[in-house]
């Protein structure tokens, strides 16, 4: 959408059959002039691979169902402190974990189950927001 209303694209793709289809459904929709598909993790950029510009707009798509899995805050505060501008806006800008405790207990046909404990005189909540990475 954005390179459509004349934004600069750059997008970064570890997987190069992944950049690969990427490049090639930029070119059927004619925006080959707008965006830039770098075969790279976005760890490893640097501002010689954006051509010496700085980006206004990071948008990420490595939340998965484990938030934290792929190393999201180490790869959104890299983007913001050596590709971006200081006023730089993060796609998303936050998110939550929320947590629950758990016991895994010895079944009775020797197995393991995961038992979910509720804790007696206690109102913990363990919950974190993640605000602007």
């Amino acid at each position: 959408f954005a390179a459509r209303e004349g934004a600069d694209v750059i997008a970064c793709e570890m997987n190069e059959d992944v950049a690969r289809i990427a490049e090639r459904m930029i070119k059927e929709n004619n925006l080959s002039h707008k965006i830039k598909v770098i075969y790279k993790r976005s760890t490893d950029l640097n501002e010689a691979d954006l051509g010496k510009r700085l980006v206004d707009i990071i948008v990420t798509e490595t939340l998965d169902s484990q938030l934290l899995a792929e190393g999201i805050l180490p790869t959104i505060n890299h983007a913001r402190e050596y590709l971006s501008t200081p006023q730089v806006v993060t796609i998303p800008q936050s998110a939550t974990v929320y947590m629950h405790l758990c016991d895994i207990v010895d079944d009775v046909d020797g197995g393991n189950r995961l038992q979910l404990e509720t804790l007696r005189n206690s109102s913990l909540h363990l919950c974190s927001t993640l605000n602007g990475f």
